[in-house]
């Protein structure tokens, strides 16, 4: 009879354990994320028409601007999650260790999971944007 007991309290446990997950994840949604940096060059900006020091939000270009698909609305502030130590250090080397960017721009080649990062060309311009390459990184949407 008392295992009954404890087997029922274990079933209840369980079942908050599984509401509480779901939970965190409404409310901390974060998806795998290929992140690309790019300046404001004529290699990374090919149009000349969209070189105006202008994001596609008509914001004027700041550090902390980033570029992602149509499907993400202008205005969504993100966080760059790394998922290694080597991730961790290029954000702090390359971004001076921001990792808080909001979404103001659109890109042709934009498309799924992509997030594409502006850096100024006081932070390092193309040649940042080439150090940072293409990583892949948990990216937290604040849903607010």
């Amino acid at each position: 009879m008392n295992y009954f007991k404890n087997l029922r309290f274990d079933q209840l446990r369980i079942a908050f354990y599984i509401l509480l997950l779901a939970i965190f994840y409404q409310f901390t949604q974060f998806d795998i994320y290929e992140v690309t940096a790019y300046c404001s060059c004529k290699i990374c900006i090919n149009k000349l028409e969209f070189r105006d020091g202008k994001f596609a939000s008509n914001e004027n270009v700041y550090f902390g601007g980033a570029a992602a698909r149509r499907g993400i609305p202008f205005g969504t502030r993100i966080k760059l999650l790394p998922l290694n130590p080597r991730d961790q250090s290029a954000v702090k080397n390359i971004f001076q260790g921001r990792t808080d960017f909001v979404i103001e721009d659109r890109g042709f080649l934009i498309r799924g999971n992509k997030i594409d990062i502006y850096i100024p060309k006081w932070l390092g311009g193309h040649k940042a944007a080439q150090k940072w390459g293409i990583r892949r990184m948990r990216i937290l949407f604040n849903r607010s």
